[in-house]
Formats: structure tokens, sequence, C-alpha cells
């Protein structure tokens, strides 16, 4: 015997008025005679059934905003945690890492797909800035993900080398950079005011993180690290030339 969500889901693509290998079910009848043969649900247990199951755009914002409230700050202190005593991140928090990154830009596509919160500009002046957001900063999101060329070492694993090659040269944190345009560029599409509010969270959580982020790298890397922080923009600039400083420190594609 079929179910009755499935049953009911049958009721609903057919319509009131129905017709079936084995029966038929006229429209205003509240009983009718299923593929299986089973009695049809009437329509106010239909309605009941697919109130149980729906749940409101908001609530699902609501649910992911909690959720990330409390795993933002454990993330938070646990890569702090790390580098102090591993000088990298364990693979608990690179999983916790990835969580917090994948539910927040989960969530915010999702409230861009819903137009959470909508925007009192319309679709025709948000946009094609907003698509235009997003192919930029997908380009520039893979870039950074494929400059690192270990999936260890993007996760935050290991401590081998500096990366500094490719759109490396151009910003020092290419990943975040881009994945925020795209946030942003999803939020301008979509129309979202909730949608873009996450994408303010991302940049202020972002700013927190940075702050612990360098200063691990300035302990790991010392005076590589300053260097390459002096010459190369922290979100998205042209190179700076290495005036005045050893050859020695130069980036491996400029050295001879």
């Amino acid at each position: 015997m079929s179910s009755p969500v499935w049953r009911c889901a049958k009721r609903g693509l057919r319509g009131a008025t129905s017709s079936t290998i084995f029966g038929s079910a006229t429209r205003g009848s509240s009983t009718g005679v299923s593929i299986a043969g089973s009695p049809r649900p009437t329509k106010p247990a239909c309605k009941n059934l697919r109130a149980g199951v729906v749940v409101e755009p908001v609530a699902v914002l609501y649910a992911g905003a909690l959720a990330l409230a409390g795993l933002g700050p454990l993330t938070l202190w646990r890569i702090r945690a790390d580098h102090r005593r591993l000088g990298r991140r364990s693979k608990q928090t690179a999983a916790l890492v990835w969580i917090v990154w994948l539910l927040h830009g989960a969530l915010t596509f999702y409230a861009a797909a819903e137009s959470l919160w909508p925007l009192p500009l319309g679709g025709r002046v948000l946009g094609p800035p907003g698509a235009a957001l997003l192919v930029l900063g997908t380009g520039i999101f893979v870039a950074g993900i494929v400059s690192f060329r270990s999936w260890k070492r993007l996760s935050g694993l290991e401590k081998d080398e500096l990366v500094r090659s490719g759109i490396y040269r151009w910003s020092r944190n290419p990943q975040n950079v881009g994945w925020g345009l795209m946030l942003l560029g999803a939020a301008l599409l979509g129309g979202s005011g909730a949608a873009l509010l996450l994408v303010v969270v991302f940049w202020v959580s972002f700013r927190l993180y940075l702050v612990v982020e360098e200063r691990h790298l300035a302990r790991t890397y010392a005076g590589k690290y300053r260097h390459y922080q002096a010459r190369t923009a922290r979100f998205w600039g042209r190179p700076r030339r290495w005036r005045g400083w050893p050859r020695s420190m130069a980036p491996e594609e400029e050295a001879d």
C-alpha cells in the first residue's frame, strides 16, 4: 500500500479530477481508488500532511544562523589553539572549518535563491552587477585553490612552504576574496537583504580570522612572510617592487 504522503503528492500533481488504471475520482469527491487500490486520502488529510512537511525559508535562515553563531567562535578558538600547540590545524579543526564555511555559503545562496527580505531595487538594477561579481569571484576563488596544489595544504594541515606564486602575487587571501565576491554577487542577483547581511557577517568573521592567521604565518615563516606581507596586498592589488630587499627573499618565480 502506498503511503499517505505519496498519495497526497500524486493527488496534487493530478488535480482534483484523477483517473487511474483501476479506478477514478471525480471533482469534489473526498474518496477515490488509488493505483494500489487503497482509499484516496481526503482533502483535509492532504492539507494536514503538507502542513507537516513544509518548512518556512525564514525558519531555515534562523536555524542556520543559530548554528553558525555557536560553531563560528568555537572554530576560531580551535584554530588559535592548534596554531600554538601544533603549528598547524588538526584534522578535527580542519573539518570544522569546512563545515562552518560550507554551512554559511549554503545559507547565503539559499537566502538569495528564496529572495529573503527583498531589497528595494529590482532585479534589472541588481542582476547585472550581481552576475558579474559572481563570475569574477568564482574565477579568483578557483585560481586561489589551484595555487595550493594540495588538499592538505589548502586545509591547513601542512606547513611545508609559503604559497606566493600564481594569484598569490596579487592577493594574500584570494580564496576568501573570491568567495566573498561570489556571495555578494549571489545576494545582489537574488535581491535578498538576508543574503546581503550574511555577506557582511562573512567579511567581519574573515577580518577576525585574519588577525589569528597572520600572526601564525609570521611566527612560522618569520622574515620571509614579513617581506611577502610588505610586497603583496592583503585583499587585492598590484605586486610591489622588492626595492632594497635581499634577492633571496624574492618569490621563486622572480629569483634567477
